[in-house]
Parts: structure tokens; C-alpha cells; sequence
């Protein structure tokens, strides 16, 4: 609470935070500080909320969550507009107030956190897909990159993000490996200043949840949604999970005529598989 008051002393006139490194990393210098900054001001507050909730302090669950209201509707008021050119509804940059600028930070944080009224979240995820599309790659920096992924991740671009993964041109995982790196550097670039730079590595997670397909349904894994994916060029793979509640592990191997499937869980964890990101190889599934 003490840090959440010491960011509300950040806030500017027009309810935002420009203080910040925003979208840091990224290779166009596009930080966006104030829209990236806000939706972690509005994340910090519904936390928060929820932690007052299981302490029992009502009072100020309340006004937390009032508090993180006036950030969503002040967001959406000033950012939320429709493309002058493709029509859909859209977060432009603050930063950019001459133009409808979109970068793909600036989509997929409102996506992922839930600033965007629901009758407008279909025309976001088209914003979203254009400006990944339009790019043909990650064009993000550290402190976006998790959510843009796992944004894309949860809204069926699973292809895009494996494409974008083996570019062998910056910026691109693979290039940092045909370079003889063995460590993720800091910018996406040759020689990329820091060589042992964990932020980066957000894509770990989606092999475990995007590949493997392995999702929480609840908090603890009681219940768990297995979604495999095989990206193209990938015709094996064998992912495990070790869970609070056990293992969870998932097995898929292409043949000529099918594809296996096999899944395993814990006792006592409720699982539901899901098959249709495997038949998109347009083969059966067993």
C-alpha cells in the first residue's frame, strides 16, 4: 500500500504515469511510458485488492477497487479510439498525440490486464494481430515482451509466435543462437550490451503453457487445461511440469497418419484436453 500511494504521488494531470522506463528494450525506442506505466498503476491496485479481500479488510478492498475503476475508465476515455484508417477500436501512444500510433505493447497490456470493455475486446485483438503482422516480429522491449506473448498465446496466434521465435534475424531468439550466444542478451541486436540478461527470457513460459499447453484453472492446479501445440518443424516433444499438487506431463509425437497425445496429472487434478491446436496439422488425434 505504501508503494501504491508512492506511484498515485507519480500521477500526471491527465491520469497517467510518465515516470518509468515504460516498454524498455524496445528497438525503436517506442516506450510508450505513460500507456505501459498506467496499466501496471491499474494491475498494482486490483492486486491489491485482491489481497485486502483475503485479509478480510473490506474498507479498503473497496476503495481499491474504486481507485483501479478511475484508472480503467480514465485509460479507455483517453486512449481507447477508433483506427482513422481500418475502423476497429484501438489504444493509440500518449506519446504520439499527433497520430493513431499503436505498437504492440500498447495493445496487449490493456488485453492481458482487463482494461478493455468488454464489447470492444474483438476489435483490440485485431489491433493487436495488425501490429504483430505488420512487423513480422517480437517489436517490443523486456517489460512488454511477457505480455505480448502470452496476449497472442491466449488468443489463438500461437503460429505467429513461433515464426517470430526462429527469424534468424534480429529481432529473433534464433539469431542471438546463430551467433554463438548461450545466454539471452539485453536488447534485441548483435552484442547487445549485457550478455547474461534473464528479462528476455519469457519465452520459457510459453513452451510450458503455449507448446505443452499446460494451464492453471484455478489457483494450485486443481484444475488444469492441457492445450498442446505443435509449431511447424516440430514433430515431438515431451514437456513436465512439476505442479504444487505433482507432475503434469504431456507427450506428442507425429506420425504419417496421426498424431499421439498422451497426458498425465496428478491424483486428484480435474483435466480437460483440448486437441484442436494439434489438428491443425490436419490429422487424427490419439
Amino acid at each position: 500500500m505504501r508503494y501504491l500511494n508512492h506511484l498515485k504521488s507519480k500521477v500526471t494531470e491527465d491520469g497517467f504515469i510518465s515516470h518509468g522506463l515504460g516498454d524498455w528494450g524496445n528497438l525503436r525506442n517506442e516506450l510508450a511510458r505513460e500507456n505501459v506505466e498506467t496499466v501496471f498503476l491499474y494491475a498494482d491496485a486490483v492486486t491489491l485488492a485482491k489481497f485486502a479481500e483475503i485479509l478480510g479488510k473490506a474498507e479498503e478492498k473497496a476503495e481499491l477497487e474504486t481507485y483501479a475503476r478511475e484508472i480503467r475508465n480514465n485509460y479507455n476515455e483517453k486512449l481507447l479510439v477508433r483506427h482513422p484508417q481500418y475502423g476497429y477500436w484501438c489504444y493509440r501512444a500518449w506519446d504520439h498525440l499527433d497520430e493513431v500510433h499503436l505498437t504492440q505493447a500498447c495493445e496487449a497490456l490493456p488485453l492481458f490486464w482487463g482494461l478493455v470493455p468488454e464489447d470492444k475486446e474483438a476489435d483490440i485483438v485485431k489491433a493487436f494481430r495488425h501490429t504483430l503482422e505488420r512487423e513480422g516480429a517480437f517489436v517490443s522491449g523486456e517489460v512488454g515482451l511477457p505480455y505480448i506473448i502470452q496476449t497472442a498465446r491466449k488468443h489463438g496466434m500461437n503460429d505467429l509466435i513461433a515464426r517470430f521465435v526462429t527469424r534468424t534475424e534480429h529481432p529473433s531468439y534464433y539469431a542471438f543462437i546463430l551467433e554463438g550466444m548461450t545466454t539471452l542478451g539485453e536488447y534485441w541486436e548483435e552484442n547487445p550490451r549485457s550478455h547474461c540478461h534473464d528479462m528476455m527470457g519469457h519465452i520459457i513460459e510459453w513452451y510450458y503453457n503455449g507448446i505443452a499447453g499446460i494451464q492453471a484453472r484455478e489457483p494450485g492446479f486443481g484444475k488444469v487445461a492441457i492445450t498442446p501445440y505443435l509449431p511447424d518443424g516440430m514433430t515431438e516433444f515431451t514437456c513436465s511440469y512439476r505442479s504444487v499438487r505433482g507432475e503434469i506431463k504431456v507427450h506428442v509425437k507425429e506420425g504419417e497418419e496421426e498424431i499421439l497425445l498422451e497426458t498425465e496429472v496428478p491424483d486428484g487434478v480435474e483435466k480437460t484436453v483440448d486437441t484442436s491446436g494439434l489438428e491443425m496439422r490436419g490429422k487424427r488425434v490419439n
